[in-house]
């Protein structure tokens, strides 16, 4: 039934509907997300995870927490230690290997906080909720300033949905707003990648980032900037 909910009411727009893969984020099959996606029996490693395991939070806090302890997220450098990419070092500050502890905590842009949109343009920073029941953002000027927020219950229990949601309902209201020189922050590069078309789709792409991209024609002052969640926060 959520599945149906986040879909929203078809325009013309849209297109035709495709058939796509559940196992990966740019819904496109892979043989390395067909593997994963099998019930694989983990060899057990030694130590106390008796903290991890029993921490209350979030699922899915409590899922990458494990996997970080397990030494399990799919850096770069993972990614090469098991022939499946072509570099081990950072993407984002291209200095060093990927790791774990890079990641979190030794990459200059795991470390940055929000940053000031250039004069006379308008930030807008958005994410899902926790609970992965809703979505929200604001509007932010140079100094800091608010403008104007956002928020909208979804249903929905897709992560990536929410994201798309949070940003077309953004930019949506930044249209009607008259924010013309626009600045759009998110902490999901898969779906910034989707709009800025980087990603390559086998059919029609998603509905909601057809919708967004539609927006992009009425407004051709608007930049897309990845950050991550700790860069995000001022939504949190």
């Amino acid at each position: 039934m959520w599945d149906v909910l986040v879909i929203p009411a078809p325009m013309d727009i849209d297109g035709k509907d495709t058939i796509r893969w559940g196992g990966t984020t740019t819904r496109n099959f892979t043989i390395k997300s067909a593997y994963e996606n099998q019930n694989i029996r983990a060899q057990p490693i030694e130590g106390d995870w008796k903290a991890v395991w029993s921490w209350k939070k979030p699922n899915k806090i409590q899922t990458f927490m494990r996997m970080t302890t397990h030494d399990r997220l799919l850096t770069n450098f993972r990614r090469r230690i098991w022939d499946v990419g072509a570099s081990p070092t950072c993407s984002r500050c291209v200095r060093i290997n990927e790791t774990i502890i890079h990641v979190l905590r030794d990459c200059p842009v795991a470390i940055q906080t929000w940053i000031k949109p250039q004069e006379w343009w308008i930030k807008l920073n958005y994410k899902d909720s926790l609970d992965l029941v809703g979505c929200g953002g604001l509007f932010r000027k140079l100094d800091g300033k608010w403008i104007k927020g956002y928020l909208s219950k979804i249903e929905t229990y897709d992560d990536l949905s929410a994201e798309m949601w949070g940003m077309y309902l953004g930019m949506e209201l930044a249209w009607r707003q008259g924010f013309h020189h626009l600045q759009v922050e998110s902490d999901s590069k898969s779906l910034v990648d989707m709009i800025t078309r980087k990603v390559k789709f086998n059919g029609n792409p998603p509905i909601l980032v057809r919708r967004i991209q539609e927006l992009l024609k009425l407004n051709r002052h608007v930049q897309f900037n990845y950050t991550w969640r700790e860069g995000n926060k001022s939504v949190v």
